[in-house]
């Protein structure tokens, strides 16, 4: 009998600890997600950032229409360019580019412009649409980028067509070379 008792205060314990964790986990995501700096982006701002992301053209819009900054930089440190380089959304950086988005505006984390992450994440369409767009090619990056979609890292001062080069998207890489 008492060792039941024993074993049930044990589980008790245990189950109370691990609650407690939890809510510990929690409260720390909480905070970072607040400390992200989310919140201090305005309304319209906020909806370029999500629209350029899912290519949604209608929300794309209507935040450009309510005052968006096309070259707001978001809490992640990248311009609604760079999300539509990454997410492979041709139209969206389309109408960004027609209302002003800075092709050449440089991530704040990794130092990159929406071209080299155009690159990164192999998307030849992107690569084009921001060459034709202004985009420089001859841009180097600042700091060590994030790994592109092989894994490959890419040091300071490596341009674009060097990291295609390097990863091995070859079609990306023709259209540096002109074909």
């Amino acid at each position: 009998m008492w060792g039941y008792e024993y074993d049930e205060q044990k589980k008790q314990q245990r189950k109370k600890t691990a609650v407690s964790m939890l809510i510990g986990l929690v409260m720390v995501g909480i905070a970072a997600w607040l400390a992200s700096g989310y919140f201090s982006i305005s309304g319209p701002d906020r909806q370029l950032l999500s629209a350029a992301r899912s290519g949604d053209l209608g929300e794309l819009y209507s935040a450009l229409e309510n005052g968006a900054n096309p070259n707001v930089i978001g809490p992640n440190g990248r311009t609604p360019l760079h999300l539509a380089a990454w997410h492979g959304q041709r139209s969206a950086a389309r109408a960004l580019l027609s209302s002003g988005a800075n092709p050449n505006q440089t991530d704040d984390e990794t130092g990159e412009t929406p071209l080299h992450t155009a690159v990164r994440a192999n998307q030849p369409d992107m690569v084009v649409i921001l060459m034709s767009g202004g985009a420089r090619s001859s841009a180097r990056i600042l700091f060590e980028s994030a790994p592109d979609i092989d894994g490959n890292r890419h040091p300071p001062g490596v341009t674009a067509r060097d990291m295609a080069e390097r990863a091995g998207f070859d079609q990306v890489t023709r259209i540096f070379k002109g074909g």
